[in-house]
């Protein structure tokens, strides 16, 4: 569906994974790791220094990933990578996996960073029944209209992206939003059910109005990558269910 459009998928230099490459004087076999780490890393990493391990116990640089081939225990980091002299394909493999860790880290802060910004309690309704996906979404966008989160065009291009097929994507949350309309301000409007409603083929307790501005619109993946992740567990699906107040609800959505 056309979330995806929302979505930006390059990435800029500011985005990479910071390294910091801890190497003995080896001849040239220093260079010669630095470059193949660098080349096959290019687009998820940026080596911001290289430096022997005596130099590194005394300065202590920050930096999102350390890769080492001195095999010291004393070193301490989040995220370590010991490797050979010689870069092997199962080091490369520990790399990559490294990396996708600090990835999912990253954007899980950075989603709830923009998430307790989207979260208000004007925004937020408990067993409202309605007839159908329009009336919601109509009801929905009166009040964010209203409250200067949106404008009437924001709300007819959700009216018609929900035209085109249906924004129920399992059987417990909806999340109407739009083509091309950008929020005034970015805003997530829940509506929480105690018992489901009919949302086109689906029964859904969960309706989620999502309006996000230009300006977020490069943080938006992280958040809705946080939202599927939390409404796929069945565990924090019963949290939420049980949550009495919209201050509740919004410590569950923001502790996953």
């Amino acid at each position: 569906f056309h979330i995806g459009a929302y979505i930006e998928n390059n990435k800029n230099k500011s985005n990479l994974v910071s390294c910091i490459i801890i190497s003995e004087n080896y001849h040239d076999f220093s260079m010669k790791l630095v470059t193949k780490i660098e080349e096959n890393f290019q687009n998820e990493l940026t080596v911001s220094d290289i430096m022997s391990l005596s130099n590194y116990k005394i300065l202590r640089p920050h930096s999102d990933l350390l890769i080492t081939a001195v095999d010291d225990p004393g070193i301490r980091h989040d995220h370590k990578v010991v490797i050979s002299p010689i870069l092997t394909k199962y080091n490369m493999r520990s790399i990559l996996n490294e990396i996708e860790k600090i990835e999912e880290e990253k954007e899980k802060r950075q989603a709830l960073i923009l998430l307790k910004d989207l979260l208000d309690s004007r925004l937020f309704t408990a067993n409202l029944y309605l007839s159908s996906p329009e009336e919601y979404i109509r009801y929905m966008g009166r009040i964010c209209e209203s409250s200067g989160f949106a404008t009437a065009e924001f709300v007819n291009d959700a009216l018609l992206r929900e035209q085109m097929s249906s924004t129920a994507f399992t059987r417990f949350i909806a999340i109407p939003h739009t083509i091309s309309q950008y929020a005034i301000k970015s805003f997530i409007y829940i509506i929480k059910n105690d018992i489901p409603v009919q949302w086109g083929d689906k029964t859904v307790q969960f309706i989620l109005m999502i309006g996000i501005t230009e300006i977020d619109m490069k943080h938006f993946s992280s958040v809705l990558t946080y939202l599927i992740n939390l409404f796929s567990d069945p565990e924090m699906v019963l949290k939420l269910h049980s949550a009495a107040s919209f201050n509740e609800l919004k410590s569950v959505l923001l502790s996953y």
